[in-house]
């Protein structure tokens, strides 16, 4: 359900985006950026009560997640914030499936060095 949910979400944001009235590519992907953050601090407030501790947070971890922060989440979302603005929709939706197909790779291609 929660798959569904950030499936829906992430294609309402992203057809809503060419409705916005700022034109400068930086400032939309900040605005989602700043609203994903929002929400990503709400769910880490409830995973929080709900038991889940600071301590079990690893330094592999937080260089991954900050690996994450740099590379995917402002090179990779400022990219393509440029290409809802210049490529038709369903063109650029097929992003998510490339990305899931990399994501697997790298992931396959990481634990094989360990």
């Amino acid at each position: 359900m929660l798959v569904l949910a950030a499936a829906f979400s992430w294609a309402w944001g992203s057809h809503g985006s060419r409705a916005t009235s700022s034109s400068h590519v930086l400032e939309k992907a900040a605005m989602q950026m700043t609203l994903g953050g929002g929400v990503l601090i709400a769910l880490g407030a409830v995973l929080w009560s709900l038991g889940v501790s600071p301590g079990e947070v690893t330094v592999p971890g937080v260089i991954a997640v900050s690996w994450l922060i740099v590379v995917s989440s402002m090179l990779g979302f400022t990219a393509y914030t440029i290409a809802l603005q210049r490529a038709p929709i369903p063109a650029v939706a097929a992003y998510p499936y490339a990305n899931t197909i990399v994501a697997v790779v790298l992931g396959i291609v990481f634990s094989m060095r360990h």
